[in-house]
């Protein structure tokens, strides 16, 4: 039986104790992993809705994620995303590890985001979750936390 991945600790973004990274840039995040479990068939890590692009695998303990996709347009910055290993068939527990981001558009005022093109952010369109002019209104949000407590759309965008 392979052994599960097991991430225990991560580095490369501001650490806020062992098992979270908090701040990390959107466009050119670097993190390290250490754990166990690593090594052998296809490894992969996801953070939340994000795959990592490109995973170096160091050794059986350390592991390194180098590129995030390029459409930032679900990311909400501070949010934090479980971090979920795969290896030998097998997933890491979600509990393990946490990351969350920096804003991706922070020289442009309101709720920006976009693709990433050339080591930059286009910041061309309003956040998940935000609209009007400026991507400066949020849609509304019930006490679960679903726009419109999911009785609804947000007509999201700059013109809502």
């Amino acid at each position: 039986l392979a052994p599960m991945p097991s991430p225990t600790s991560a580095s490369g973004c501001t650490q806020a104790g062992l098992r979270a990274l908090v701040g990390c840039p959107p466009v050119g995040a670097m993190f390290a992993m250490q754990g166990s479990g690593f090594k052998g068939g296809d490894v992969s890590v996801r953070m939340g809705p994000f795959d990592c692009l490109v995973v170096a695998v160091q050794s059986q303990s350390r592991l390194e994620c180098h590129a995030l996709p390029v459409d930032l347009s679900v990311l909400e910055p501070g949010e934090p995303f479980r971090v979920v290993v795969a290896a030998w068939g097998q997933t890491s527990r979600e509990e393990d590890l946490t990351v969350s981001f920096a804003d991706p558009c922070p020289q442009v005022p309101g709720a920006w985001t976009g693709l990433i093109a050339g080591g930059r952010v286009s910041c061309d369109r309003c956040r998940s979750g935000w609209y009007g002019p400026g991507c400066a209104l949020q849609c509304t949000r019930g006490a679960d936390g679903r726009v419109c407590s999911g009785h609804g759309t947000c007509l999201q965008g700059e013109h809502g």
